[in-house]
Formats: structure tokens, C-alpha cells, sequence
């Protein structure tokens, strides 16, 4: 490669891009898919990428081809679906929304639009979009419109033919505003915008309305996106075969006179357009237990008409052992919560991952990642799997990006979530038998990311994934947020309740030094004011949101010799049943627990009298709950109960889900 001139950045995508492909043709055992790319150009003006001579067809292989010589290297028999697609396949006038945004040149990809993407310099207005209700757009602030694409009434018709069937039968068999209600889902994800709805918690009917609408559009995306290619690959090999016919009457150079002399027009024709990414993986849907990833192989696969293959081995790994009972959903009605129960019924591993790639006679489960063509993980799942192979190519031409249950991926470890987001839409580092001259302009550019959508849904909202929302997603489509106006949390009336604000400083207001100036105020002020109280030094209960925060405050304890006792998500169900006692028993002053506990767990723990949350938590049942335990005691009044909460700038989106909309701007400020 020649040396890079001074003003090169040899970390820009045009650099990384050329040592691909030079590291790619040095190895022996890669197919030559580049070698049209990186041979010398020829004497006039420079030539079209993906442009080819006629007389140089032959030697060329059609992606199809590659895919048929690396799959039997690895001694796998290739199923003939994609090939009996390809026939007769024809590309409808119902993927001009895709094209127009995932074509070859999408005139939304702008150098202004991207800049403004990255500066964050968004246009932001309320709407309303259909029965769903009022979302916050934001589109970039160089774009010729502040509104978006959406029509609710057209999308079920825009639709892939192979799915309107399945979609007009579930919308005939729902009520009124639930069909409503999918319409107007399918017809905003069919914007190709950005989509965050972090307020489905209490509504399980809208949460399966989103996921069922995200999977037909994930399908529908695929199915265009495969559509092309097949079509494109039938026009090659038709070309192929007619250059084979050809070279039978004569030699390659009579081949090329006759068709330099059908004139321009037939050149042109010959042109392929680009239609690739550089891999296949093209829909990447993140969920957080093998339980809810196989919701979502359901209503794929009720999608999509057709046979399921490895559906009983899917149905087998992703659900409960044969002959385990699930003591949540056995278990009778009213003793557990019913979101508990929605959420951690079920095969509740937290690691897996599952490709899947789509046929001519349905879908096929657990293909390779590189032939697949949605892949279905857990953010751990998926951590692992590229650690182990130290390698993320099959991340790089991601176009469709759904999290569902966000919220409970934050209550694993968001870490592994912002680690799979980091990786999404990166240059490969290595080539994987891609033919470049049919990859699309803007992957070459390192453009994707702003091409891709990504669908995030949630039970509520965190500082974590408005930061994701904000920071991480350059759609130059734009994107919206679900609003929602809160009312105050239930709570035992007369129950004494004081809101503590930080006080107002610097370090309340950054994120980095926050936690420090919460600790300083919770263990300079707040707990040695309950410690000197006779009456509230006992059966008292601290609750922490935050792992870290709970990590220290345990630790402040142990070093201030308190008697205490401590429930974490970690720990075995006899220390559980232990602390549990102790605290009852009154053995015990002090109770420390943390949300993740209550989340994983949710029991009634009883002796509770006065109550401290070190901040608001994140989920408002866990402090509706907290303030219900004391009255699980018989005997006990509501002036017998104190409750004081922490809460500074940085606690909004969670105090106000507890207090509500109108009270939250008063609190934050200061008032008691």
C-alpha cells in the first residue's frame, strides 16, 4: 500500500477501509472477491465500483457462489431455499420506502445532517402519531422538514407480500384500539426514524403491540433488503450463462466487440447497483433472558408463514427444562406481582445467543452467525461471543437494531449493553469473502451508523438510556421519545414522608462526582440524625438503588460497627431467610437492601418502621411496596412509619414516577 500522505488520518474510514483490503488479498486462503478493487485502474477516467467488463464476468463470482464454495470448505450441505427464491423473484414498487432510505445513495445522508447528528443539534417538537399517543421528534437541524414520514394508514399495504397475510389476520382478531394501535406502531417504525418508548410498565397489551409490530418490520426489512440482492444475483447469473453461451461462438474478444456494439444502453444494464452490506447479519435484537428471546422466535415465527426449522430444539433451549415447574407462573393468583411474574417467568438465563436466517419455505434457527440474517442475544450473551473471538465483523452492517426490556438489562449490568452499542456498524477487520464492488457507498464511508434505526422499549426511563438515546443515535431520519405524564404513587395516608434534597453544588449536578456528594450528605447528615433518635435507630431499613452506592453504604456500616443485616441480589436463600429473621426479630437495628434484590425477589420483609432511600429508585412499585411492608405487621399505625428520600437533579425521570409530574420540579429545587 502506498505510504499515507501527511494530512491522512490512518484512523479514518478510507484508511482502515484500504488496509482491509490489502490484509484480506495477502492471505492465500481468502476468496479473491476484491481483486477488481485493488487491481491497477486502467488508463482513462476512473471507473464506477462496482462497474464491470463484460469480458471479465466469468471470472467473477456472484456473492451466491462465495457463500457455496465456504460452505462446502466446511463440509456443510447448502440448502437450495435462497436459490428457489431467487427465481422469479421480482422487486416490488412497495420497497421504495426502504430504498429511499437504505439504497445505494439515500439523499437524506447528508454531510450537514450527519454533522448535525454528532453535534446534537436536533429540532425537537411534540407530536402526535396515531393512537399512540404524544412523542417527542427530534430530526436534525439541517433538514428540510421537522416532521416525519409517518402514515398509519398505508403501512400494513407496504408491507413484504409474504407478510400482509399473517398481519391482516392478527389485526381482524383484535379489538378496536389495539388495532389501532398496531397500525400506528407499524406505521412509525415503517419511518424508519428512531423509536424509544420507555413508558410500557402496567401495560403488557402495548408491550406486545410494539414487540409484534417491531418483528414484522424486522422481517419486512429483511425480506426487501434479501429481495434485492436475489434479484440481483438472478441478473448475474442470467449475464453469466449468456457470456458462456457466447464463448462457444467465439473467443472472449468477439464477445466484447458484439457488445460494446449494442451502445451505451445495454452497458448500463449490466451494472449492478450496490445492494450489500459487509456482512449478512442485518436485524440484531437484544433481550434479556432466554424467556423473553423466545417470545420473540414466536412472533417471528407467526410472522412469517412457513416452516420453522429447529423449532423444537429453539423451544427446548429457550424454555424450562422438561419436567421444571415455574413457581411464579403455578403459583396462585395475587401471591407474586403481576409485572414480576411478566418479567421473570420462565428459562431466566442471562447469556445466550441465536442466528437466524430466513428461506424461501420460512426460517431457519441456529445458523452461523455469518450466513444469518437476524441474530437474537443477550447483551452477556453476546459480550462473550465476541471476547471469545475477539471479533465483532458480524456487528458491522447492523441496520436494525431493537433492545427490548431495557429496564431489566440495566438492573444486570448496563456495561454490557453500552459494550455491544460501541461495536454496532464498525468498519470489519477483516474481509469475510465480501465482494466490495457490491457494497453500498455509505458502508465503505463508515456512514452506517447514522442509516441504522434502533428500536428501544422500556418499562420506564433512566439517566443510562436517555444518555443512549441521546448520545449513541445519529439516525439522519430522526428519531422520537415517548412522553407521559406521571401521577403520584399510592401510598398508606398519614404515613410521615420527607423528600431531603442534595444540597445545590456543583458536585450535585455532575455525574461524575455526584455519588461522592450523595454519600457525604447521606453519612454526615441523614444517618446520624436517625442514629441519635432512639426510636428510629431501630427497625429501620435503607434502600439503595445503585450496586456501587450499596457496595459503600455496606461497607460504611460495617466500619461503624452498626448492628445491621444486608439483602443484596447476591446472596443464597438461607443468608436471605437469616436476615430476614434477624431484622424481624429486632436482633438486628438495621436493614440494608438493594433494588436489585427487591427486583429479583420481591418478598415482604417485615419489621420495617422507618424507612431511608439513599436515592428515588428506579422502579416506582419498589417504593410503594417499601412504604407498604410496615402495615404487613398487625397493630401498626400510620404515624408509627417515617419515610425519608435523597433525591437531587440527577434523580428526575425516577422521583417523578414516584411523586408525579406537577410535584417533581418543586422537589428537585429544594422543597420539603
Amino acid at each position: 500500500m502506498a505510504p499515507l500522505m501527511p494530512s491522512e488520518d490512518p484512523n479514518s474510514p478510507k484508511t482502515r477501509l484500504l488496509t482491509l483490503l490489502n490484509v484480506s488479498a495477502s492471505r492465500s486462503n481468502k476468496k479473491r472477491c476484491i481483486d477488481a478493487v485493488l487491481q491497477p485502474e486502467e488508463s482513462g477516467p476512473r471507473k464506477k465500483l462496482n462497474a464491470r467488463k463484460t469480458a471479465a464476468v466469468v471470472e467473477e463470482k456472484t456473492t451466491q457462489d462465495v457463500e457455496e464454495e465456504r460452505k462446502s470448505e466446511k463440509g456443510e450441505s447448502e440448502s437450495e431455499d435462497e436459490e428457489d427464491q431467487a427465481q422469479g423473484t421480482e422487486v416490488s414498487d412497495t420497497d421504495s420506502a426502504y430504498k429511499f432510505h437504505f439504497g445505494p445513495s439515500p439523499s437524506i445522508l447528508t454531510d450537514p445532517a450527519r454533522t448535525s447528528t454528532l453535534e446534537r443539534t436536533w429540532t425537537t417538537t411534540t407530536q402526535t402519531y396515531g393512537a399512540l399517543g404524544q412523542f417527542a421528534s427530534s430530526m436534525p437541524s439541517t433538514a428540510s422538514s421537522t416532521g416525519s414520514s409517518f402514515d398509519d394508514a398505508t403501512a400494513s399495504e407496504r408491507l413484504h407480500a409474504r407478510l400482509r397475510p399473517t398481519w391482516s389476520n392478527h389485526l381482524s382478531n383484535l379489538p378496536p384500539k389495539s388495532r389501532s394501535q398496531h397500525s400506528s406502531a407499524l406505521g412509525l417504525l415503517a419511518s424508519r426514524e428512531d423509536v424509544y418508548h420507555p413508558h410500557l410498565a402496567g401495560n403488557v397489551v402495548l408491550h406486545e403491540t410494539w414487540r409484534r409490530s417491531a418483528a414484522a418490520h424486522g422481517l419486512d426489512h429483511v425480506l426487501k433488503k434479501s429481495d434485492i440482492v436475489l434479484a440481483n444475483n438472478k441478473k448475474l447469473k442470467a449475464r453469466e450463462e449468456k457470456l458462456k453461451k457466447g464463448s462457444k461462438k467465439g473467443d472472449a474478444k468477439d464477445v466484447e466487440k458484439d457488445d460494446a456494439a449494442k451502445g451505451k444502453d445495454a452497458v448500463e444494464e449490466e451494472e449492478i447497483e450496490p445492494d450489500q452490506g459487509f456482512t449478512r447479519p442485518a436485524l440484531l435484537i437484544l433481550t434479556p433472558f432466554r424467556a423473553q428471546a423466545l417470545k420473540w422466535l414466536s412472533t417471528l415465527s407467526s410472522s412469517l408463514p412457513g416452516k420453522i426449522e429447529g423449532e423444537d430444539r429453539y423451544k427446548r433451549e429457550f424454555g424450562l427444562p422438561e419436567g421444571a415447574s415455574d413457581k411464579l407462573k403455578d403459583a396462585p393468583r395475587g401471591t407474586y406481582a403481576e409485572d414480576h411474574v411478566e418479567m421473570l417467568s420462565g428459562n431466566v438465563d442471562d447469556s445466550f445467543r441465536l442466528g437466524l436466517r430466513l428461506t424461501k419455505r420460512g426460517m431457519k434457527a441456529f445458523t452461523e452467525f455469518y450466513s444469518s440474517d437476524i441474530l437474537i442475544a443477550s447483551p452477556l450473551g453476546l459480550r462473550l461471543a465476541i471476547e471469545k473471538a475477539k471479533n465483532h465483523d458480524f456487528l458491522s452492517s447492523i441496520e436494525l437494531c431493537v433492545l427490548d426490556q431495557t429496564d431489566v438489562m440495566r438492573m444486570q449490568n448496563w456495561e454490557h449493553v453500552q459494550f455491544v452499542m460501541s461495536k454496532l456498524n464498525e468498519l470489519p477487520k477483516e474481509s469475510h469473502e465480501t465482494d466490495f464492488g457490491r457494497v453500498k457507498p455509505w458502508y465503505l464511508d463508515g456512514h452506517a451508523a447514522h442509516l441504522r434505526q434502533t428500536i428501544i422499549l422500556s418499562r420506564h426511563e433512566t439517566p443510562e438510556m436517555r444518555a443512549l438515546y441521546n448520545k449513541t443515535l445519529k439516525n439522519v431520519a430522526g428519531k422520537v421519545r415517548a412522553v407521559k405524564r406521571y401521577s403520584a404513587v399510592r401510598v398508606p395516608e398519614g404515613v410521615d414522608t420527607q423528600f431531603l434534597a442534595l444540597p445545590p453544588s456543583s458536585s450535585t449536578t455532575n455525574p461524575v462526582s455526584e455519588p461522592d456528594a450523595r454519600f457525604n450528605f447521606v453519612t454526615t447528615q441523614v444517618l446520624p440524625t436517625m442514629l441519635k433518635s432512639a426510636v428510629q435507630s431501630s427497625g429501620a431499613c435503607v434502600v439503595v438503588p445503585d450496586s456501587l452506592d450499596f457496595v459503600r453504604v455496606q461497607n460504611w456500616f460495617r466500619k461503624q460497627e452498626l448492628s445491621h443485616a444486608t439483602l443484596s441480589e447476591y446472596a443464597t436463600g438461607p443468608e436471605i431467610s437469616r436476615a430476614r429473621q434477624a431484622f424481624f426479630a429486632g436482633k438486628k437495628n438495621w436493614l440494608v437492601v438493594s433494588e436489585r434484590f427487591w427486583f429479583y425477589h420481591r418478598y415482604t420483609l417485615r419489621g420495617i418502621r422507618h424507612l431511608l432511600f439513599y436515592a428515588p429508585p428506579a422502579h416506582p412499585q419498589c417504593y410503594a411496596e417499601f412504604v407498604a411492608y410496615p402495615f404487613s405487621d398487625k397493630d401498626v399505625q400510620p404515624e408509627d412509619v417515617t419515610v425519608r428520600l435523597v433525591a437531587g437533579r440527577l434523580d428526575a425521570l425516577a422521583l417523578e414516577r414516584i411523586v408525579g409530574s406537577k410535584a417533581v420540579g418543586g422537589l428537585i429545587s429544594g422543597a420539603r
